[in-house]
């Protein structure tokens, strides 16, 4: 008998959907690991590159993670983000904790 609850769907959101940035993360949590991670957001590449950074940073990992991850480290992770998009970082950092927390608010990791 396993210790973990069968798969179940966590989601964070940040910003503000349909209008200005925002990023909302979807994980799947499967025995105690964020087995699939994936994100919507704007449409632009800067967009696109920041979220695939921040899902690979989190994905296959425990719930934890999500906790751990840092601005800076999406930042550093994507290399020089434009100054008009200096804001996506912290959305997507956002969203992954707000996805954490949907996570131990439902049970725990």
């Amino acid at each position: 008998m396993s210790n973990f609850p069968s798969a179940r769907e966590l989601t964070g959101t940040a910003g503000n959907p349909g209008n200005g940035s925002y990023f909302t993360f979807t994980a799947t949590l499967s025995e105690g690991l964020l087995a699939t991670v994936k994100f919507t957001s704007v449409g632009c590449p800067w967009s696109a590159l920041v979220g695939i950074s921040a899902s690979s940073m989190i994905e296959g990992r425990p719930l934890t993670a999500c906790s751990e991850l840092t601005v800076q480290a999406i930042t550093k992770l994507c290399g020089q983000i434009p100054r008009s998009k200096e804001e996506l970082p912290r959305l997507a950092c956002e969203a992954i904790k707000a996805l954490a927390v949907s996570g131990t608010v439902h049970g725990g990791p």
